[in-house]
């Protein structure tokens, strides 16, 4: 069985909480809805109940639930706040998801590449061709020289859809990259071919802080756009708590070296 959160609040006034609704399914189903990144629209599953949570920390990725739920909040707040003109309550600056259009928008897929031993193995590879028409990055997998490479292409690209031609990937490959070109073997470029591509997501990130109060905050891409490979945004999270932990260490440090004055 797995859980997870499709929708998070809130601290209202001086009260820190969180509010997350869950679903319980089953590890094997596959086709459970995705949240949209417009925030009006949410996942909506059957069977869900509510739990309530002093600390919520979300790592829910470009979906953003928590965000989106976190902005909402804010304006509610500051509304109300409005209303009643209160002096104990007073207006705070706004959270807000930043969002950009995406007017260069970029698909990709991805790429086992083996590496010959006379070429190093602990090496980032990339490639930018002539405007840009089609890129490439690989990063290690192992120490052997297994690597994963993402090919990156213009969204109208003819060769960016599902089922395209391999023999014209092929060329297109051996066009502008071909030193990773005869890498692929005719397997891996068929099924390369056939594969669809991925979206990027649109870039955004949060503003002017990465916590509701004293009940949730946000880790990782929740917080700020990256790429979509690589694990990247995972790793990134990791990386917060870790110096999360770092600074919590300290502050008890600091606190009780305050005490002994």
């Amino acid at each position: 069985m797995r859980f997870f959160a499709i929708y998070a609040c809130h601290s209202k006034l001086c009260i820190d909480f969180c509010d997350s609704r869950v679903s319980k399914c089953e590890s094997g189903q596959e086709d459970i809805p995705k949240a949209s990144e417009t925030e009006q629209v949410l996942c909506s599953l059957d069977d869900t109940y509510l739990i309530k949570t002093e600390l919520a920390i979300a790592t829910d990725g470009s979906a953003r639930i928590f965000a989106n739920a976190i902005e909402r909040e804010d304006k509610k707040y500051n509304n109300l706040v409005k209303k009643i003109n209160s002096v104990m309550h007073p207006m705070k600056r706004p959270f807000k998801v930043v969002r950009y259009i995406d007017d260069n928008q970029r698909v990709y897929k991805s790429i086992p590449i083996k590496l010959p031993k006379h070429w190093r193995h602990d090496l980032n590879y990339s490639v930018r061709t002539k405007g840009s028409q089609m890129n490439l990055d690989a990063l290690p997998a192992d120490d052997k020289g297994n690597y994963c490479a993402i090919l990156l292409f213009k969204a109208n690209d003819l060769l960016a859809v599902e089922n395209c031609d391999s023999n014209q990937l092929r060329d297109r490959i051996d066009e502008y990259m071909p030193q990773f070109s005869r890498l692929i073997d005719e397997p891996t470029m068929e099924k390369i071919a056939l594969k669809p591509p991925s979206r990027l997501p649109s870039f955004r990130y949060v503003t002017p802080r990465l916590n509701q109060g004293k009940g949730t905050v946000l880790l990782g891409d929740c917080a700020h756009t990256v790429k979509p490979y690589f694990g990247l945004g995972a790793n990134s999270a990791l990386e917060d708590v870790s110096v999360s932990d770092d600074i919590s260490f300290i502050i008890k440090l600091l606190v009780c070296d305050l005490a002994e004055l």
